[in-house]
């Protein structure tokens, strides 16, 4: 049970972090055509939490941890962007350190390989 909410934590986090970082980005004034972006990246995260929380609530707990360590795993390897470790806000060096930690714990398993 405390694995599931660790997990279900850590994607909210990662949901959190994100919009955070979409907003630094810049202003609404200034940069007013990300917002149309940021927007359309919130649904897609939340479509991506609904999808797990149901397979949580039918009982695909393998489902749904697959599904969320999915999402971990892309937004790992692209929010680095390729800029140097120095380059990354406080934040973002955080979240990788997060994930980096869950990854350790959990690596990837072979069922990922279909």
């Amino acid at each position: 049970m405390k694995k599931r909410i660790w997990i279900s934590a850590a994607g909210l986090i990662l949901l959190a972090v994100v919009f955070v970082i979409g907003f630094g980005a810049g202003s609404r004034w200034t940069f007013g055509w990300t917002r149309d972006f940021a927007i359309s990246e919130v649904q897609g995260n939340l479509g991506y939490l609904v999808v797990g929380l149901s397979q949580i609530r039918v009982g695909d707990v393998e489902g749904a941890i697959e599904l969320m360590e999915t999402r971990v795993d892309i937004a790992t390897s692209t929010l680095p962007q390729g800029r140097d470790w120095t380059e990354m806000s406080e934040v973002l060096q955080k979240t990788l350190v997060q994930a980096k930690v869950y990854r350790t714990a959990f690596p990837p398993a072979n069922r990922r390989m279909r």
